[in-house]
């Protein structure tokens, strides 16, 4: 009876080990490293007055081919609203504007070269491991504002949209 109960401890504590192991395999490794995980993703697009919706539709597409280095992160909602991508927008070019000598890439790269109504604003909800700091991101949510140009003959386009800027915010 007393080898048939250590061999039944054995059996216990190899089970408890590996449970263990594959708990710290899970949390450090396959964790941070994971794909980036759209399967909660929710998507939330405005009317437009300059584009279509299937332009719109194609910026979402373009965003999440940008965020296929997000490891061990899950992109949670991509919302796009006209009203707040203008106002953004508007307030970036007076921005610049009114202070001389002053210089975003927002301004440089985009307003400058698309105008406002070449761009869009749109925010991505983001939510990451301890991996984020390796990325840029912050642990835990964030809400990020992504700013692109609709530019289907750019050659760095993708779905045709150019992406000119991303940022906690």
């Amino acid at each position: 009876m007393a080898r048939k109960t250590s061999m039944v401890a054995r059996v216990l504590a190899a089970s408890a080990v590996l449970a263990v192991i594959a708990a710290a395999v899970y949390r450090w490794v396959w964790q941070p490293n994971r794909p980036v995980d759209t399967s909660h993703l929710t998507v939330s697009i405005s009317e437009s007055d300059r584009f279509t919706r299937r332009q719109l539709d194609d910026a979402v597409k373009a965003l999440l081919d940008s965020t296929s280095d997000y490891r061990g992160c899950s992109i949670d909602a991509i919302s796009y609203d006209e009203t707040r991508s203008d106002a953004i927008l508007n307030d970036e070019k007076e921005s610049i504007e009114h202070t001389p000598g002053s210089y975003s890439t927002i301004y440089g790269k985009g307003i400058t070269q698309y105008g406002v109504d070449g761009m869009a604003v749109f925010r991505m909800d983001v939510t990451c491991g301890d991996s984020a700091y390796g990325m840029g991101l912050s642990p835990g949510h964030s809400d990020w504002s992504d700013y692109l140009a609709y530019d289907p003959a750019a050659s760095d386009a993708d779905h045709g949209w150019v992406l000119i800027d991303s940022g906690n915010g």
